[in-house]
């Protein structure tokens, strides 16, 4: 299933080259000026830093919302370049609502909380730190599945996606683990073209891949009355592997040659 997840997603990504650099432009200006604007607000109050990076936050969710319905189209196999972002946005204004409040957390938890409750003393500090930081690792591994969670089940509400999120990660654990170093792979090799290609927006394409072949399993194991342990996953995936196909590099270069 992860050889499948890594060719599905770069065939995803290079069917839609434009519109994955044009993403990444997006965030790769989105990231500069917020560098910029924080840069020169060096003088600005805590509470207007406070604002400024609160801001930032909520406006990276909502690209992310936005985006997550374009990630999922290209996944589906539809192309277009920011297809379905402005329905992802007035679809899941609620579930984007909610994202916020899970990025908010994670970032006060692990700035703030997590190095407030380590500097105490006395067993309670301990046992809060503790928690925090299970909660932030928890948190942090589920945040990955909402989004796409969301775009493949939109009928959910925000709690109901996260629930859902929380047990793939309790069932899929090792795949999480894999999903979150191949993210951490593809934003490092980004540096090398300034981070337009693969890009930050490659990250949201391999999670909304990701669920589509959990949902797949998971359907699987329900017609045929298997646990996980009895999966035979060249038939689970045949129908998915039939519909990627495999690709020569004269493929790639040259795609309609491959049509004739």
């Amino acid at each position: 299933m992860i050889r499948l997840l890594i060719r599905k997603s770069f065939y995803d990504m290079w069917d839609n080259l434009l519109g994955l650099v044009l993403s990444n432009l997006v965030c790769n200006a989105f990231i500069a000026g917020f560098v910029f604007t924080t840069g020169i607000g060096g003088n600005l109050s805590g509470t207007g830093k406070f604002t400024l990076t609160f801001a930032g936050l909520v406006f990276f969710c909502l690209y992310a919302t936005g985006f997550s319905g374009t990630a999922h189209s290209w996944t589906s196999f539809k192309n277009g370049i920011f297809i379905n972002f402005a329905g992802s946005l007035k679809a899941g204004f609620t579930h984007f609502l909610f994202y916020c409040a899970e990025t908010v957390f994670l970032v006060v938890n692990a700035g703030f909380l997590i190095p407030f409750y380590y500097r105490g003393t006395g067993f309670a500090s301990t046992l809060i730190c503790a928690f925090l930081c299970f909660a932030e690792f928890e948190l942090f591994l589920s945040v990955q599945y909402y989004l796409p969670l969301f775009q493949a089940m939109p009928e959910d509400g925000p709690l109901k996606t996260f629930r859902k999120s929380l047990l793939l990660v309790t069932e899929n654990f090792l795949f999480t683990v894999f999903l979150v170093i191949h993210s951490a792979f593809n934003i490092v090799l980004s540096a090398v073209t300034l981070f337009f290609l693969p890009g930050l927006s490659s990250v949201a394409v391999l999670r909304n891949n990701a669920v589509r072949l959990l949902l797949i399993r998971y359907d699987w194991m329900e017609e045929k009355h298997v646990d996980r342990h009895h999966i035979i996953v060249s038939d689970m995936l045949a129908s998915e592997n039939a519909a990627v196909g495999h690709r020569t590099l004269k493929d790639f270069f040259f795609p309609w040659k491959s049509l004739k």
